[in-house]
């Protein structure tokens, strides 16, 4: 059987031979669109074109992968982002791949491996996502757009307002007439907790409230049961407690329906993220809502443009995030404290 060449694919399809040589080769920064990638690709399969990149890519060209790094699906928020990912792969017609890889080198290089002998069409990241992750992705050429806090160059990145998350729920508390609020979080090296950290700063100083650092504690394991107990052997006492997600306030909840410390009549309590565990912990958790959909569906909008459109310049995209009112905070009058 006669080799076929990417002149006569250009011939039959009536486009240049340089259109079908980009490709065929995954050329990055090429102004290409899917229906032209997709005759390309259809013409090469049936003339029998022979390229084993192009076999892979042939049968997976219409699917995404959703990729976490160091954190596991079981997480409440990736719940919200997974709705939202699932309904626009599907109307747009790919498949969905879900990868969850552990937060080191040993992770890089199984994502890596994966995509380099299955390549996909374009990936969702997100959790702790490293410069040798960034790196190597880059160099496997695939389209991806990150959905968090980061401070990447060069890269797509879709992320919700997370200093603007720390003020909004600190001046929530200080309205409520709160000056003793603690605000309790995960490591503060992550840039999405450093800058809620720093809205929490801010909102008291706006108020004229004196920041006590001993108010702040923090863990790598954002356990709020640990965190709160760190409270009590301190022997302080605030009136409300800001929180760096929902997983640490239902902990501490925990922690106070154990000592009978009524929430929100002696201590309140904010969360963040607006997850399920929010509307179904008892008393209902007051949360930050980050409003996933509109981030994560801004992010799979930006994703299938950089696959469609290899020249699609980087950009960073904020979206905002507001504030969802329950049963977990009162007025600093109806607060007894804690001991």
């Amino acid at each position: 059987m006669p080799t076929i060449t990417k002149k006569e694919i250009a011939e039959r399809l009536g486009v240049s031979r340089s259109t079908v040589s980009h490709v065929l080769n995954n050329k990055p920064n090429t102004r290409i669109s899917t229906k032209t990638r997709e005759r390309v690709f259809k013409t090469a399969r049936e003339l029998g074109y022979v390229n084993d990149w192009l076999n892979q890519r042939i049968k997976v060209q219409n699917e995404l992968k959703f990729v976490i790094c160091g954190l596991e699906f079981s997480h409440p928020i990736f719940f919200k982002y997974l709705r939202t990912v699932q309904q626009i792969a599907k109307q747009n017609s790919y498949r969905l791949l879900y990868h969850e890889i552990p937060n080191s080198a040993e992770g890089v290089n199984e994502l890596i491996s994966t995509l380099n002998q299955s390549p996909v069409s374009g990936i969702l990241l997100t959790g702790y996502l490293g410069p040798e992750l960034i790196r190597k992705l880059k160099q496997v050429r695939t389209p991806f757009v990150c959905v968090g806090t980061y401070d990447i160059p060069d890269v797509t990145i879709v992320t919700y307002d997370s200093y603007q998350q720390g003020l909004l729920a600190t001046e929530h508390l200080i309205k409520l007439g709160h000056k003793k609020i603690a605000f309790l979080t995960g490591d503060l090296e992550i840039l999405d907790l450093k800058l809620q950290l720093q809205g929490y700063k801010d909102a008291l100083e706006k108020h004229s409230i004196k920041y006590d650092i001993q108010l702040v504690q923090a863990s790598e394991i954002e356990d709020g049961y640990a965190l709160g107990s760190r409270l009590f052997n301190l022997g302080l006492s605030p009136t409300a407690i800001c929180t760096a997600n929902d997983m640490v306030a239902v902990g501490l909840l925990k922690l106070f329906i154990n000592k009978g410390i009524r929430v929100p009549d002696q201590v309140s309590i904010v969360g963040a993220g607006d997850t399920d565990l929010a509307v179904h912990s008892h008393p209902a958790l007051t949360s930050i809502n980050l409003n996933e959909h509109n981030t994560v569906g801004k992010a799979m909008e930006m994703l299938i443009g950089h696959i469609n459109n290899a020249n699609l310049p980087p950009r960073e995209i904020q979206t905002p995030v507001s504030l969802t009112v329950r049963e977990s905070t009162a007025s600093a009058a109806t607060s007894d404290s804690f001991k």
